[in-house]
This record gives C-alpha cells, structure tokens and sequence, in this order.
C-alpha cells in the first residue's frame, strides 16, 4: 500500500504546484508590463506578417541605431527651404544631437559645421546629415 499512498502523494503535490503556477500565471496576465509587452508583440507579428522583411534585417536595423539616443518626444525636423537655383549639390540638413540645433548647407563648409567639425569630429558631424530632395 505505501507505494500507493506515494503516487497519491505526488499527485496532490503536483496539484498544488499547479494551483500556484496557475495564481502566478494570473498575475502575470493582470500586469500593465506584460499587457504591454503583449500587444507590442502582436503589433510586432503583424508587421512581420505585413512586410518583407525577416527578424535578422530587423534586427540589423535596430543595432545600427543603438548608438543613437531614442528621444520620441523630440519634434520632427523642419523641412529646409528650396532656392529656387541649384548649386549642383543637394541640400542637406544637418541636426547636431548634443544641442538640438539644425544647420542646412550644401557642404561640410559652412561655418557651424566646421565649429562642430573640430568639436566632435568629421565622421561624427557627417552622420547627423539628412539628404533633402
């Protein structure tokens, strides 16, 4: 009989076991976090579901950008003016991420761009540039 009291031992136990995991399980989906959590990964899914793009590309895209301050509250650049005369090079914008302020030049010439040049360097001031059509 003893190995019969021990498979109705190990039986309650596991019921218990599973009474907690089930109250865990419930505070788990009563959370804002992971209410949260799930809808972004739904959203997520869709998107992956909508476009042509796979995880890895996604991904690649998103660690390329990890190096750049995520700042959603900031507004969106202001469209430069367009002359009515073209120079031959495209007017680029440039959006300096230490101070918020924007230069729009044709080259890396102008005198701002130079003052941020010699502060931060060449390649640094070059990767705030955003090409305007």
């Amino acid at each position: 009989m003893e190995n019969g009291m021990s498979r109705l031992e190990e039986f309650r136990a596991i019921q218990r076991l599973i009474a907690v995991k089930k109250s865990r399980l419930a505070q788990i989906e009563s959370d804002p976090r992971f209410i949260l959590d799930s809808a972004f990964e739904e959203k997520l899914q869709a998107l992956l579901a909508e476009y042509p793009f796979g995880r890895e590309h996604i991904m690649k895209m998103v660690v390329s950008k990890a190096d750049q301050p995520l700042d959603f509250c900031q507004p969106a650049l202001p469209r430069p003016r367009q002359h009515a005369f073209s120079h031959g090079r495209p007017m680029k914008s440039y959006r300096n991420p230490h101070t918020l302020e924007v230069v729009e030049a044709r080259s890396i010439g102008h005198k701002t761009l130079q003052m941020w040049i010699q502060q931060y360097g060449r390649p640094e001031v070059e990767a705030w540039a955003s090409l305007w059509p």
